[in-house]
């Protein structure tokens, strides 16, 4: 009974923040799945009329996700996944949590549905959501709240529908889309204004914050104070900002038919996301696609064209070494492994098996895949870890065969042949992009940075392009001579 009655006390408090009595932690937990079911909802007719979500839908879809973050449990565990989750990161102190699709899915089908379907309208509701239950279990996030901030993001991955680029067309248009691709171009990072608060040039009175976003005019309207209609300037001490980056994602060659230029498309990185990739990544993207007016085509075709772009929402690099999770049965296993006397044998036996014999070769391609222990040598000079392999024989010997191997085995590796290849294919170019800023655009030897660099019919090479190699080869370094 006291219960009941404290929570009928408490419900007048909390109405304004989920509705209903959501300030207990216990309720929580005891709330009834009629306060969250989404499965009646409509939400393409609101919509459709662009009245936006109304709020009673809003609230019940914030209560939903919610509900997720603290009683989603996978199949076969007994503890809930995401409050774990949720700790790691605010441990790491990251602004970001990894949702996956499917267990989104499990959960509530209607949910998972209108996430693929309006991205752009839902997931800044989750953000808000995630925000708010971060901040009532952590002080770090509280401080965020407090200073207004909306950083924190849901990023949901492991969208059961891959496009590959060249497809995407118009009705993937304010969807959420997954993309594989390798990254070819990374700009530098920049302050794009996320909340600005704006002066009158007259009074200098404060005026509320605008909201800015890229598709919404700004019409400040008059000042409160004056109400003279302007000049303002910008308050560049209150305004809030947010990291922006673009980047070009590629079709990977392999994937693209034969006689065909590989397609690519930009990708907007923003706030925790910048510089977490690098040119020769091969990505697994999750986004949303946008389109933009862009005066510069219309200009010059004079006709209304609309550039298209991909936001970021959830980036996974393949084959990183530092993002495989590694559990505790693998370790095991690996340790296991390592007490085998013959494990040396057996591992070199394992490369390439269906090439037969060629044992020199095998323990050779092994050991440079391996690689060895870089020495700095009392902080003066640095020796480097790894070694060269240079494969002689006649024809047909299965030299190609075994670079090929490489290629599909290791978790990093460029192919690429010697006598198309140029010194500036192979090290470095100095490109300009489109605001006039030079950059570097990496070739071969950069793009295989941590892994290994295939050059076929390497006696084809110029003279000239093979010394270009040779610094590479020795200090690991490439140097540009670029004013």
């Amino acid at each position: 009974k006291a219960r009941s009655k404290r929570r009928r006390m408490s419900g007048g408090e909390h109405t304004s923040e989920f509705g209903d009595a959501d300030g207990l932690e216990d309720d929580d937990e005891a709330m009834p799945e009629s306060f969250y079911d989404l499965t009646h909802e409509k939400l393409d007719e609101t919509l459709s009329k662009n009245q936006g979500i109304e709020k009673r839908l809003e609230t019940k879809i914030k209560r939903c996700f919610k509900q997720f973050i603290l009683k989603f449990r996978v199949e076969g565990l007994t503890e809930p996944r995401y409050p774990d989750m949720l700790r790691k990161m605010a441990e790491e102190n990251q602004m970001h949590l990894d949702v996956n699709y499917g267990h989104l899915q499990q959960w509530s089908a209607q949910l998972a549905l209108w996430v693929a379907d309006y991205p752009l309208q839902i997931l800044p509701l989750l953000n808000q959501t995630l925000l708010e239950e971060a901040a009532r279990k952590f002080g770090t996030y509280r401080n965020m709240v407090e200073a207004e901030e909306t950083e924190l993001r849901v990023a949901v991955h492991s969208f059961p529908v891959r496009e590959p680029i060249r497809e995407l067309s118009t009705r993937h248009l304010g969807k959420l889309i997954s993309v594989n691709g390798v990254v070819t171009k990374r700009l530098k990072v920049n302050n794009e204004i996320k909340r600005l608060y704006l002066r009158c040039a007259k009074c200098n009175f404060l005026s509320p914050p605008f909201d800015v976003e890229s598709d919404k005019d700004l019409k400040p309207g008059s000042c409160i104070e004056c109400q003279s209609k302007g000049p303002w300037k910008v308050d560049r001490q209150q305004t809030l900002y947010r990291n922006h980056q673009k980047a070009t994602i590629q079709e990977s060659p392999s994937s693209v038919e034969p006689g065909k230029m590989p397609r690519s498309k930009t990708v907007i990185l923003t706030g925790d996301q910048v510089d977490s990739v690098r040119p020769g990544d091969e990505l697994q993207l999750t986004g949303i696609y946008k389109c933009l007016y862009d005066a510069g085509t219309n200009a010059s075709t004079c006709f209304p064209v609309f550039r298209t772009e991909i936001s970021a929402v959830h980036v996974h690099r393949r084959g990183d070494v530092k993002l495989i999770e590694i559990t505790d049965d693998k370790q095991a296993q690996i340790l296991e492994l390592a007490k085998d006397p013959n494990i040396r044998e057996r591992f070199i036996a394992s490369m390439a098996p269906s090439i037969y014999g060629m044992k020199h070769v095998k323990t050779a391609i092994a050991l440079s895949m391996m690689g060895g222990q870089s020495k700095l040598t009392a902080g003066k000079h640095r020796i480097r870890g790894d070694i060269n392999t240079l494969i002689v024989g006649d024809p047909g010997l299965a030299k190609s065969q075994f670079l090929k191997y490489i290629e599909q085995t290791f978790p990093r590796a460029i192919y690429t042949t010697g006598k198309g290849a140029s010194a500036v294919g192979l090290t470095a170019a100095v490109t300009k992009d489109e605001n006039g800023d030079w950059g570097l655009e990496g070739g071969a030897m950069v793009m295989a940075d941590d892994g290994m660099c295939l050059i076929d019919e390497f006696d084809k090479m110029n003279e000239v392009d093979r010394t270009s190699l040779h610094e590479a080869m020795e200090q690991q370094t490439i140097s540009v001579s670029k004013a």
